[in-house]
Formats: structure tokens, sequence, C-alpha cells
């Protein structure tokens, strides 16, 4: 009897209002963020997402021909008119997050929440590595030939033929 009793309550809490709800939300967050954000998107010949990977405003997103984007990348783009564009051959490392966006941060009395975002491109030239947890923000351009390493955060141009790395990120040599 007292096992029939705890079966009940275990059905009772796996079948619980909240976990219907936090299961719907979960699946229409994927839905939306995924499956829509993959389908909006301009995409080139012989891409490859992994999974994870959210696609936020993926009408202002372009992705080249021959281009990987690793597992449980962030691609963002701004929230009116920021764009995100890859180049071919463009292959990101797991973790990886770019945003064409960044929230306002005047002093004075509106709330750094309730201020306006500012949007810029991002724009990825052709044959660029990005190492496993990358961020690159808003009005950002990287070179073709370049390599990005590991745990780097890019908030400024990046040359071409070049391996940059850190928080922030910066030349560490010309490559040849």
């Amino acid at each position: 009897m007292k096992k029939i009793v705890v079966i009940k309550d275990m059905l009772i809490a796996l079948f619980s209002l909240t976990f219907i709800k936090d299961t719907l939300y979960s699946f229409s967050f994927h839905l939306f963020n995924r499956v829509h954000g993959i389908r909006k998107i301009k995409k080139g010949k012989s891409i490859k997402i992994r999974p994870g990977t959210l696609i936020r405003d993926p009408e202002r997103v372009s992705i080249g021909d021959y281009t990987s984007i690793g597992t449980n990348n962030i691609i963002w783009a701004g929230k009116n008119n920021g764009r995100i564009i890859f180049g071919k051959n463009v292959m990101t490392g797991p973790y990886c997050s770019f945003f064409g966006f960044n929230h306002g941060f005047e002093l004075g009395g509106i709330p750094f929440i309730d201020q306006d975002c500012i949007d810029g491109d991002i724009v990825i030239e052709d044959n660029v590595w990005f190492g496993a947890n990358v961020t690159v923000l808003a009005n950002v351009k990287i070179g073709a030939n370049s390599v990005i390493a590991a745990g780097s955060v890019v908030t400024k141009d990046v040359e071409p033929n070049t391996l940059v790395g850190g928080n922030v990120a910066k030349l560490i040599k010309k490559l040849e």
C-alpha cells in the first residue's frame, strides 16, 4: 500500500502544472531559437550548425559556404539593425558567442536595464578559426585568415593574417 502512495505522489509531482509549463517553455524556446533561427538565416552551401546553437534575430544573420558553427554557440544579431556575417570556411569552437548589440550604459535617471540597445555589425571574413569560449561584440570586423584563441573577448577589429587572444583580445603574432 505504501508503494502505491509513493508512486502516486511521484506521478502527481511529475505531471504537475509547473512541470508541464516548464517543459512547454523549454520546447518553445528551442523551437524558436534553433529551428526558426536556422530556417531564417541566409545560408551558404555545405554549412554545419552543431546542436545547442541558438540564433536570435536570424533575418540579420548570414553564414558563408563551408562554415562550421560549433556546439552551443550563441549568434544574436542586433535588436534593430545589427548584422552578423560569417564568411566562407569559418570554424567556431564550442560555446562561442556573437552579439550584434550592447546595452546602453549612461549614468543618470534611467537604469541600465531600461536603456536602449546599441546595434552594430559583426563581419567575419573568410577562413577564420575561433577557439572555444570566444566572445565577439558588436562593431567588430575580423580579417581573413585569422585565429582567435580560446577564451578571448574580441571588442576591436582584428587584422587579417593574425593570431589574437586574451581578454580583451590582443595581437599575439602575425601569421605567414
